[in-house]
């Protein structure tokens, strides 16, 4: 294993995704990528403005939240490149998962219902299904 790339959000999940993912990378001896993506789409009925001002916000959040994690695995003495995407979580990880060729994706899952999974998508089994390489779900 050469390659691991790490999707996290910010979610309480995520930290132990994280762990996961960067004990694997550490012990693999692995290049780390973690990738965050900021949705900067809005339901809402919004003008120009707010919606630019709402979009910066959730990129600027998504920002700091990455550079602060690779800060602190920093700290830990693990390297790792930091990815902000922009759009939707699933496709913008997928899309980096083929520019990065990992040989893993750890993404988390946020333990939705039956229902709200089957309405709502699962961005983990979306990832699950349409990767190229190995997935690790961690709960």
């Amino acid at each position: 294993m050469k390659k691991v790339l790490i999707a996290i959000d910010g979610s309480p999940n995520s930290k132990k995704t994280l762990l996961e993912g960067a004990s694997l990378a550490k012990k693999n001896k692995a290049k780390l990528t973690l990738v965050t993506v900021a949705q900067t789409t809005f339901e809402a009925d919004l003008n120009e403005n707010e919606i630019k001002l709402l979009k910066d916000a959730v990129i600027l959040k998504a920002r700091v939240f990455l550079e602060e994690t690779a800060s602190a695995l920093k700290k830990l003495k693990i390297k790792a490149d930091a990815v902000l995407r922009e759009g939707d979580p699933a496709n913008e990880i997928l899309l980096a998962a083929n520019e990065i060729k990992p040989d893993i994706i750890i993404v988390g899952s946020r333990g939705k219902g039956k229902i709200a999974r089957f309405l709502l998508g699962s961005v983990s089994r979306k990832i699950a299904e349409l990767a190229k390489c190995s997935v690790l779900v961690v709960k």
